[in-house]
Order: C-alpha cells, then structure tokens, then sequence
C-alpha cells in the first residue's frame, strides 16, 4: 500500500504519484488524504480521474481516496 497525506492539489505531488502508481510492481493500492477544503470539489473530480486513468496496465487493482 502506498499513502500520501497531505495532498494539497499541487502539479508536482500528483506527477510523483502518477509515477508511483504507474511504476510500481507490487503496488496494490493507494491512499490520499488531503483537506476536503484545500481545493474545490471540481479540482478532486479531475485529480481522481486522472489517477484512475493512469493507473490502467498497471498492478493497482484498488485506489482509494480519503478527504480529511
């Protein structure tokens, strides 16, 4: 499992975890959390969107986002 707390919506931390998804050999699943009002709710749509679509071909079989 991989965890990344305190997300805060910059490009930076969702390339690095683009890459960890795509990358990873024996990743099974992902954890976000980040403070629902950080950013506004179209901004998480779109950043869990793309995380879904580039987690295609690769081992994660269940990403999971959780807003603290």
């Amino acid at each position: 499992m991989f965890s990344f707390i305190n997300y805060t919506g910059n490009e930076s931390e969702l390339q690095f975890i683009k890459y960890i998804i795509q990358n990873a050999t024996v990743l099974r699943s992902v954890k976000i959390y980040r403070n629902t009002s950080s950013n506004p709710p179209e901004e998480q749509r779109q950043m869990i969107e793309e995380l879904y679509l580039c987690q295609r071909g690769s081992v994660l079989r269940q990403p999971h986002f959780e807003w603290m």
